[in-house]
């Protein structure tokens, strides 16, 4: 793929300001009833899968699982998730949302909604029903973008070729 020329550049990186101004609006009125950010995006994503592993939970957010173990300690501190011992291997657990840690999502949903709707006062339902869309599709062509390639996989099992 070649360079971007200079117009393409400008217009990508206003994009990306753009984008990041916005994730830190939002991030901002979600994190502001939780202690940190990840702690907010723990919280939020238990509230909408449900029940998950710690290993689990550190696979979606991408994130390592030291910080996991430290954002569900401060959750648990804070009375927002329960540790649940996992019925399937007693040596691991689940985590999951209190109803408290459920109450403060929907209020920072909440905030957010309204934050947005008062910034976007003036554009149409179509407008922001086409930007969601837009933003949506972009997640997904980037989540495509940075997925590792398929492994190949052999016609045969290994050790059913011939030696050598």
């Amino acid at each position: 793929m070649s360079k971007p020329t200079g117009a393409e550049r400008e217009m990508y990186w206003r994009l990306a300001e753009a984008l990041s101004a916005t994730a830190h609006l939002v991030s901002t009125r979600i994190a502001s009833r939780m202690p940190d950010p990840l702690a907010a995006r723990t919280l939020t994503l238990l509230a909408e899968i449900g029940p998950l592993r710690p290993t689990a939970l550190a696979e979606h957010l991408a994130v390592s699982p030291a910080a996991v173990t430290r954002r569900i300690q401060a959750l648990r501190r804070a009375g927002q998730i329960a540790i649940v011992p996992d019925q399937r291997d007693a040596r691991t657990y689940t985590v999951e949302p209190t109803a408290s840690g459920r109450a403060d999502v929907a209020v920072a949903a909440d905030q957010v909604a309204l934050s947005l709707r008062r910034q976007l006062a003036d554009w149409s339902a179509k407008d922001v029903s086409d930007l969601t869309q837009l933003l949506e599709r972009l997640l997904a062509t980037a989540a495509q973008a940075d997925a590792p390639p398929a492994p190949e996989r052999a016609a045969v099992p290994w050790w059913r070729e011939p030696p050598g």
